[in-house]
């Protein structure tokens, strides 16, 4: 989990050394220049770049509440605030709604509503404060998206979505053939050479996986929440403390998957490598509390049992004094 901070951290502080560094330029009314744009590695733009920012965040924030080591709190609270920055900075509305969403669910499932609260605010305040002018003039388009030439643009790609699944609805256009079909039959502009995307996850699984690999998939995003679920229960059935490790870790696996859940909704991040670490991070943590709660279990039983030997040679050998 270190290792995974602090390297989207550094990813962080990169992008934000050169935001400040270099400006920013307009495009349509978007601030683009130098975060996630090709400057961040395999993240292509800002949006995905924000995405796995917004991903990234809740495990952070989860860690360092009711963290009682001085560097471990120090690390979990550098990599919150430079994640958070560094998000805002993307641009990305979906990853923006996705981290409201999640700081919600912080608020309803965690244990330390204080936190919750401030976790709330630092995001109202980083949006006033932080947030570029034209990306926050992009926040407040999304609510008349009549007048927003990307949200229209969307609605074209959701409908020719929903087109594709209709002729091959069992097993799709195929994985990443998405592009090449739009623009070989859905397209208004003749040999567009546009790298088209349907910018959804749930979409984008129907269209491309057809119910054959969509169903399986979103099943498994569920079978995911459930999982980290059942983890929080067995730790708190064991009398774990809210300050636990792996109890602040199940509930930021949570909100790292409703995050991504929340930010696909509006992005093509079906095959980005997100949603499968958190998926195997979640699988081998709730693992390691299982396996720990059996050991326990074991070791009580086998105590008792020695307990139940000892009492009955005990009576035994006070019977034989007696007599």
């Amino acid at each position: 989990m270190v290792v995974l901070l602090l390297l989207n951290l550094k990813l962080a502080q990169f992008a934000i050394r050169l935001y400040l560094q270099y400006g920013t330029m307009e495009q349509g009314g978007q601030s683009v220049a130098m975060v996630g744009l090709g400057a961040n590695d395999f993240f292509g733009n800002s949006n995905d770049f924000g995405v796995g920012m917004c991903v990234v965040l809740p495990l952070a924030v989860s860690l360092f509440t009711g963290e009682s080591k001085l560097l471990a709190r120090l690390t979990y609270l550098a990599s919150s605030l430079g994640i958070f920055v560094a998000m805002l900075l993307s641009g990305c509305r979906g990853a923006f709604a996705a981290t409201c969403t999640a700081a919600l669910v912080f608020l309803v499932r965690g244990n330390r509503k204080m936190a919750a609260v401030l976790v709330g605010l630092l995001i109202v305040i980083g949006t006033l404060f932080l947030l570029p002018q034209g990306n926050l003039d992009r926040l407040r388009s999304a609510l008349s998206p009549e007048g927003d030439q990307s949200a229209t643009q969307r609605i074209g790609f959701w409908k020719a979505s929903f087109k594709m699944f209709e002729s091959n609805p069992l097993t799709g256009v195929g994985p990443g053939n998405f592009a090449p079909t739009f623009r070989d039959h859905y397209s208004v502009v003749e040999k567009d050479p546009g790298a088209w995307a349907p910018h959804s996850i749930y979409i984008q699984g129907f269209a491309e996986l057809g119910l054959l690999g969509a169903i399986p998939l979103f099943i498994l995003w569920g079978l995911a929440l459930r999982l980290n679920g059942q983890t929080r229960r067995l730790l708190l059935g064991s009398g774990a403390s809210p300050q636990c490790f792996e109890l602040r870790l199940a509930l930021g696996f949570e909100m790292a998957i409703v995050a991504f859940l929340v930010s696909g909704a509006f992005l093509t991040t079906l095959y980005y490598p997100h949603m499968w670490f958190l998926v195997g991070m979640s699988v081998g943590l709730h693992r390691a509390v299982a396996q720990n709660e059996t050991t326990g279990q074991e070791l009580v039983q086998r105590a008792t049992s020695e307990d139940i030997v000892f009492a009955q040679s005990v009576l035994s050998g006070s019977q034989h004094l007696t007599r």
